[in-house]
């Protein structure tokens, strides 16, 4: 299993750091994706944490351009784990029930957590998909790859 750093709100170094290390407790290896040069100082250190460079023709999409470039550098079909940096303070249980579930993300009642999920997938059915131009983690996470939601109480969440 493959940790992907969603990294959509332009983190700090801190907020990677917290969101890889989330990601760490339940995969092997964690992927941020990013062109700058201090984060790629920073992490050159962490042999678990990979950072790879967003790739055409899909780059700066969001999150789906992310999880595209961990796609190229994994071959064939991957097990990944999405945490988006913006939910850093995400309670470690939670990532280790998804973990143990496949085709699934995060939701409340009251929310859904596209950006908090586990799913598989292999770059050519992933580029087939956003050849499409439809860049809606959304729709990618609920209709494409059909994921369910795994509900949980907000206490237990954050």
């Amino acid at each position: 299993m493959i940790g992907i750093v969603l990294n959509t709100n332009n983190a700090s170094i801190t907020d990677l750091q917290t969101t890889a290390n989330k990601l760490l407790l339940i995969s092997n290896q964690v992927i941020i994706t990013s062109d700058d040069q201090n984060i790629q100082n920073h992490f050159s250190l962490h042999p678990s944490i990979k950072i790879i460079s967003q790739q055409r023709p899909f780059k700066h999409n969001d999150c789906l351009s992310e999880i595209y470039a961990a796609s190229l550098y994994c071959s064939g079909q991957s097990d990944f784990v999405t945490l988006s940096t913006k939910f850093k303070q995400l309670k470690p249980a939670i990532l280790s029930t998804l973990a143990n579930n496949s085709n699934c993300y995060a939701a409340t009642i009251k929310q859904s957590y596209y950006s908090i999920s586990h799913f598989n997938i292999d770059n050519y059915d992933l580029s087939q998909y956003l050849s499409l131009d439809n860049f809606s983690l959304r729709q990618f996470i609920t209709q494409e790859i059909q994921c369910l939601p795994l509900t949980f109480s907000t206490g237990d969440m954050f």
